[in-house]
């Protein structure tokens, strides 16, 4: 990855793009989701690229009544940076559950404006979230005098939009004086734009970059369900109503077995058995790497996984490339790509009659449902989900943006 002193290999120098994001691999948190960071080394060339890395850090209850008291009732925050190899590492003192939410973030848009930048102005800045990262870029765009762009991430914007009602309008401002908007699954864009209007400038839908290239064609012998997900996360990710629904696949496909494929703690583990409750129809199979992970995939009849929070959902489209039918959650990680795509099933979260009528289908017409996926991995349709194709339409959307004061 590029950084900002660099000015590539041509004479002319290329396009120079800051990037703000709290979901960055960095060196507090180096585990990370690693969608951004794949998201910005796709998009390297001609492109460079400097990346702050954002960590909030809450104050102690004694420090936030002398930051307040300080700063005439609103906390002046703290900020601190290291440098790393994407850029900078920044720890951001904030109090949480929203307090100061606004006025926080605008501080740290002040510092990123003053310090985040400190050898070359970027062309462009992109925060990677509307309701957080995109109100300190806004503040800072403004700051440096450029255009900034934001990627919408459904879960944790949507949260903030429907539960701070109070926020829409400071929101909102961001969201339409955006040069250009990436929305990484269509529901997330439709909803942010029910709630704060539609959009005159450009937006489009940017699916998450998987991390391999290649498709593997189906296994019509697969017969096992799977399921994929850190175990610390069992809850939101609807293990017990899986575990209730399998009670009824059993009763339709008595072979029928379900995976859970992920690693954890051993309170994790604990947890996940006693959600499990015993059952002989389900094995906690622990955690793979990418590539075992993709042959167990191949080899499976169905993914399930009825999330009941999902931005995205990265593992649905890891799904269909290594040749698995998916059963995905309503309104929620890649609801409206594929809506006349029998080999994905909608299915609602909380309705134990659908996740078990979804896990009957996959078992039942694995075969059917993998042929038809093979149709579509073989058409022009499974391409925009490939890092190529998905590195091109993110590159063409920050040129855009970038020249888009220019106009």
């Amino acid at each position: 990855m590029q950084e900002g002193s660099d000015h590539g290999n041509g004479s002319e120098p290329s396009l120079y793009v800051g990037h703000v994001s709290a979901d960055f691999p960095d060196m507090v948190q180096s585990h990370k989701t690693p969608v951004i960071e794949r998201l910005v080394a796709l998009a390297t060339e001609p492109m460079r690229h400097r990346v702050l890395s954002l960590n909030r850090v809450s104050p102690k209850a004694s420090d936030l009544i002398k930051a307040v008291m300080s700063g005439a009732g609103i906390p002046r925050i703290a900020v601190t940076s290291q440098a790393d190899s994407f850029g900078e590492t920044i720890r951001y003192h904030a109090p949480g559950k929203g307090m100061f939410h606004v006025s926080a973030l605008r501080q740290l848009g002040a510092w990123i404006a003053e310090h985040g930048f400190p050898i070359q102005r970027p062309d462009l800045l992109v925060g990677h979230k509307l309701c957080v990262e995109g109100i300190a870029v806004h503040h800072a765009a403004a700051n440096l005098d450029i255009p900034f762009a934001i990627t919408i991430q459904g879960n944790t914007d949507l949260k903030i939009l429907r539960h701070r009602p109070d926020l829409r309008s400071v929101i909102a401002k961001v969201f339409h004086s955006a040069a250009h908007v990436f929305s990484f699954a269509p529901w997330s864009l439709a909803a942010v734009e029910d709630l704060l209007g539609k959009r005159a400038g450009p937006s489009e839908i940017l699916p998450c970059p998987p991390d391999f290239t290649d498709i593997m064609a189906p296994n019509p012998e697969g017969r096992r369900l799977l399921s994929v997900f850190h175990l610390h996360n069992a809850k939101g990710k609807n293990l017990p109503r899986m575990a209730a629904a399998m009670d009824r696949v059993v009763k339709v496909h008595p072979d029928c077995r379900l995976d859970i494929v992920g690693g954890g703690t051993p309170a994790d583990v604990a947890q996940c058995a006693a959600m499990v409750g015993g059952r002989s129809t389900i094995t906690l199979a622990g955690a793979m790497d990418r590539a075992a992970l993709r042959q167990r995939m191949n080899a499976s009849a169905g993914l399930i996984l009825p999330s009941l929070q999902e931005s995205f959902g990265l593992v649905f489209i890891e799904a269909l490339l290594s040749g698995l039918p998916i059963a995905y959650p309503k309104g929620a990680a890649v609801d409206g790509y594929f809506d006349r795509c029998p080999f994905a099933i909608a299915t609602d979260a909380r309705d134990l009659d659908e996740i078990a009528a979804a896990m009957i289908k996959l078992a039942r017409d694995s075969a059917k449902l993998k042929q038809e996926l093979r149709e579509w991995q073989t058409s022009a349709a499974a391409q925009p989900f490939l890092p190529d194709a998905i590195g091109q339409q993110f590159r063409a959307g920050l040129q855009s943006a970038a020249v888009s004061n220019q106009e």
